[in-house]
């Protein structure tokens, strides 16, 4: 069964898929993704991050996934509809299997978000440097208040 995501979380996959097709990139990747959820200030993955005490980062991350994707690979031609790149079909994979183990039956941006918390790969490793000795910060806890709290995904 294909896994099924809440709205903000299909938003932003549909919004990274735009992005890499019209840079004419030959993949959409997890940075295409991050860059959309980030992208929107307002949306449920900022307030996430602001909640987490991350909101000084943003802006920061922003700027770093900006010249991810920029750098990303694209065709010099005609350019074919991108695909979702491997780390990407991964990310998401691990992600659902997250949400079924929180009791989800969505994948949201709060999944994708420990699924990135936890890669090692660049720009998700630096951003995070500071917040070390947090490592094994409670996401699940944080999203649950920030949902009682009335934030919208």
């Amino acid at each position: 069964m294909a896994p099924q995501f809440t709205d903000s979380m299909q938003t932003a996959l549909e919004t990274a898929y735009t992005n890499a097709q019209n840079r004419k990139q030959v993949e959409v990747t997890e940075c295409h993704v991050l860059l959309s959820l980030l992208q929107d200030s307002e949306g449920y993955f900022c307030s996430l991050l602001r909640f987490l005490g991350l909101d000084s980062k943003i802006d920061q991350l922003l700027q770093e996934c900006e010249l991810v994707v920029e750098k990303a690979a694209s065709f010099s031609n005609e350019a074919s509809p991108p695909t979702f790149s491997q780390s990407l079909h991964q990310k998401i994979l691990e992600a659902d299997s997250l949400a079924k183990k929180w009791g989800d039956s969505y994948i949201s941006p709060d999944h994708f978000l420990y699924v990135l918390w936890n890669s090692s790969k660049e720009p998700f490793s630096s951003w995070k440097k500071p917040f070390r000795r947090q490592r094994n910060w409670q996401l699940k806890q944080s999203a649950s208040e920030l949902e009682r709290k009335s934030c919208k995904y």
